[in-house]
């Protein structure tokens, strides 16, 4: 898939300047300037307190009443026939949000203190359902449950471009390991891989091995993606008592390989 420019990419860089038009088209992208501040709020336990205090009302990005695995969606709030355009506006569950920030502080520093995410990790939430918006996806009609499908995980693949194109070299790492925990933390929340017949997103497993594919082919590439990502398979199957696991070594070349031929046939 070719890459498309997004009018803005939630940067986190601050210099990125945003057309007026697009803000007014998609208002989530007004946290620009402090989405590092707002999301480092969410660590904390009085999650409602921190959002109420620091983001602006008019801003319906935060859903500080739904439950936790109503992660995030993208919606038409405003339609203009005169211009045939549509206002969108992104949800981020904040259960959710405290759920991932829990996954990446404990799972992903238990593996590896050096680990840090940051805010990449809620960032990507964001950048997938903005990714939407900027590849015209919210403008088509009568899609085909294939086209929705194919639709989810070019939205993954624009968000994971853009969170690495426009992190800095030093934070590329932190980036790629915000955007595994994230996929992980919807692993953990449904954890029995049987996913809605009705849902176009990837099978929650599958979705890791296709971002982590990704990955691998970008300057944040780091052996390390390897074995974090089989130790958070083996820490969901063992808390999920899964049956016939094969619980490899995260260390072992094959550890992936084994994973995937379990996975192949586990509740499919």
């Amino acid at each position: 898939m070719s890459p498309v420019p997004m009018a803005s990419a939630l940067a986190f860089t601050t210099h990125t300047m945003m057309d007026k038009a697009d803000l007014q088209r998609f208002p989530v992208l007004r946290l620009e300037e402090n989405i590092k501040l707002d999301l480092r709020k969410y660590a904390s336990s009085k999650i409602r307190e921190s959002v109420e205090s620091t983001l602006e009302n008019e801003i319906l990005y935060t859903d500080l009443d739904g439950i936790i695995d109503k992660t995030a969606y993208i919606s038409v709030i405003k339609y203009m026939p005169d211009t045939n355009e549509r206002i969108c506006q992104a949800t981020v569950s904040a259960a959710f949000l405290q759920y991932l920030w829990i996954i990446c502080d404990i799972a992903i520093r238990t593996y590896d203190r050096v680990m840090a995410t940051t805010e990449y990790d809620k960032a990507f939430v964001l950048l997938h359902e903005h990714a939407h918006y900027a590849l015209g996806h919210m403008t088509k009609t009568n899609k085909s449950f294939v086209d929705k499908q194919e639709e989810e995980k070019e939205a993954d693949y624009e968000a994971l471009r853009v969170m690495l194109n426009d992190s800095p070299d030093e934070e590329k790492f932190s980036a790629a390991t915000g955007i595994l925990a994230t996929a992980f933390s919807l692993l953990f929340i449904w954890p029995s891989l049987q996913n809605d017949a009705h849902d176009p997103h990837e099978r929650d497993d599958d979705r890791i091995f296709t971002l982590l594919d990704h990955i691998r082919n970008t300057p944040a590439w780091n052996p390390k993606f390897e074995s974090m990502t089989v130790y958070l398979f083996n820490l969901w199957a063992r808390q999920n008592n899964i049956p016939g696991y094969p619980f490899p070594d995260w260390e072992s070349p094959t550890a992936l390989s084994d994973i995937q031929l379990f996975l192949a046939t586990y509740n499919r």
